[in-house]
């Protein structure tokens, strides 16, 4: 546990997964210390938990939850049932999608982020400033063993990108299809954890304004990036998922403390 006994979510800022724990924690009034790390290191400090190597990891007074859809569960708990993102008679439905946002479509999205900004400056100028600072100053440093982790563990080689894409893509035609019929949410009227996974993990992809750390925007990529990043913006989907943000994702007034690499929420 944290300071005062709060849970401590460890992350990689930028990352999509780590997004969607931190809009759940939020949207649940659960007041958690983030701690940020930079990739590499983070594998480390996972494992000190004793939680695997992945992040995010939550770590409460029950024990550490180390899986993105766990965490979501685990703060939903703590909602009146009628605010819940996972309810009795959907919930088969709800773990369906969710998981194939988690095991599809945000793999999928995150190899092509890596694949086309790995070669850029960009992981060097966004999604660093929750890091400690001795981390933020190595990353410049540390770009060519990233560059390795990211090619032989994330499968984010340049030549990958396409591939990449056209599967986002394809799970955009599947979300766009099911929202045909005029429904406001995915399975209707009520927002859900499917909701909130698609929209937190076509991040990857959107690059939205509003998340948990400044992410690069259309004017900050190279030209050929910032036109694949508008044309899924402009999509159904991406529509859906902006407006999802807009209305479901809380923002905190957490204040970053850039020296330790965690901040209040």
């Amino acid at each position: 546990m944290s300071e005062k006994g709060r849970p401590r979510l460890l992350t990689i800022p930028i990352s999509h997964y780590c997004e969607k724990a931190r809009w759940a924690l939020e949207r649940a009034g659960i007041d958690y210390v983030e701690e940020a790390h930079v990739q590499l290191i983070h594998r480390i400090v996972a494992m000190r938990t004793g939680a695997g190597r992945k992040v995010p990891v939550l770590i409460t007074a029950e024990g550490a939850l180390n899986e993105s859809a766990q965490i979501v569960r685990w703060a939903d708990q703590r909602l009146p049932e009628e605010r819940r993102l996972v309810w009795p008679e959907a919930e088969a439905e709800i773990d369906r999608l969710e998981r194939g946002f988690d095991e599809g479509f945000g793999v999928e999205g995150r190899r092509w982020m890596y694949s086309c900004l790995m070669d850029t400056d960009i992981p060097t100028r966004f999604g660093i400033e929750p890091m400690p600072a001795w981390e933020q100053r190595i990353v410049p440093l540390a770009m060519p063993l990233l560059k390795i982790y990211l090619k032989h563990f994330m499968d984010a080689e340049p030549d990958q990108a396409s591939a990449a894409l056209v599967n986002v893509e394809g799970t955009f035609d599947e979300v766009e299809e099911q929202l045909a019929d005029g429904r406001r949410y995915l399975l209707g009227d009520r927002f859900s954890a499917a909701d909130l996974a698609f929209a937190a993990l076509s991040a990857a992809v959107l690059m939205p304004e509003r998340y948990g750390v400044r992410l690069p925007q259309p004017a900050d990529l190279p030209p050929e990036l910032a036109e694949v990043v508008v044309r899924p913006r402009e999509r159904p989907a991406g529509r859906f998922a902006a407006r999802v943000v807009a209305e479901e994702r809380p923002w905190p007034s957490g204040s970053l403390r850039a020296a330790t690499g965690s901040r209040t929420h």
